[in-house]
């Protein structure tokens, strides 16, 4: 059996969790996925995802790195709007620091002040960068998942799936997007080997995301799966890989992306 050797920065640990400890993310062959501390600012944050690499950041919707003053400074009318609309605090404040951080990974990687990056909503809801022009494309995708907010980019789409278990069943976040404007559908069943329900949820969401924002060729197929990677295959002869995330407790997550992956820098995902 193919194995590969887990290293980890020197005199970092990863989050308490056995579950984690033992993700076959760190073990899946052909795949880099190296645990930072959560940082927005480190040089290897601040780079462009290049192809066949992604970045994630996952982080509690506190206020910790980011200020309550800086995120209600940064954002914009549109999304002020869009936080009295949610039902309780608790959801608008996780939004509201999932955006502030969205700005502050990508004013690292374009070189301005977070004031200074205009988003806006694609018809999946998700953040597109107007102002200032990337040099090149940059891809982001948020998910929120109970306390966590997880983002990720990359050079091509990018969509992440999180199954947070509740008594009698699971929550999933699903793409938010204006009814008639996207046609998106899936097999049902592309994982039928899984047998844990939550992690096929958020396999099938992930790659849901990339069906709705267009970036999805049709009849998806699973062609591979080996470790906590797969690949779907579609009848344009696309590839799309899908990788399981490491998460705490029961909480399942994946990220699924328009081309082949060999190395995510995944931030948060070990501490100090």
């Amino acid at each position: 059996m193919l194995r590969k050797a887990i290293t980890y920065p020197s005199g970092y640990k990863l989050h308490p969790s056995s579950r984690a400890k033992r993700h076959p993310i760190y073990e899946t062959p052909g795949i880099d996925f190296i645990p930072h501390p959560i940082a927005f600012d480190s040089s290897s944050s601040q780079k462009i995802p290049t192809s066949g690499n992604a970045v994630l950041w996952r982080f509690r919707a506190e206020w910790q790195s980011i200020s309550r003053e800086d995120a209600q400074a940064w954002i914009s009318r549109a999304e002020r709007d869009r936080i009295r609309h949610y039902p309780n605090s608790a959801l608008a404040k996780r939004y509201l620091v999932g955006r502030a951080a969205v700005r502050r990974v990508l004013s690292g990687m374009l070189g301005c002040p977070p004031d200074a990056i205009e988003l806006a909503d694609g018809n999946d809801g998700q953040p597109h960068v107007l102002q200032p022009s990337p040099r090149t494309r940059i891809c982001i995708h948020v998910a929120y998942a109970g306390i966590w907010v997880i983002i990720a980019a990359g050079a091509v789409d990018v969509g992440i799936g999180a199954v947070v278990p509740v008594p009698g069943g699971t929550i999933a976040q699903t793409p938010r997007f204006e009814p008639g404007t996207i046609q998106a559908t899936l097999p049902e069943h592309l994982f039928p080997e899984l047998q844990v329900q939550a992690q096929q949820q958020a396999r099938h969401a992930s790659l849901f995301s990339l069906a709705v924002n267009g970036s999805l060729d049709p009849e998806p197929v699973v062609a591979a799966q080996y470790g906590a990677a797969s690949i779907v295959n579609t009848s344009t002869s696309q590839r799309c890989h899908i990788l399981d995330l490491p998460m705490p407790g029961k909480i399942a997550a994946a990220v699924a992306l328009a081309q082949l992956v060999t190395r995510v820098d995944a931030f948060g995902w070990i501490k100090n």
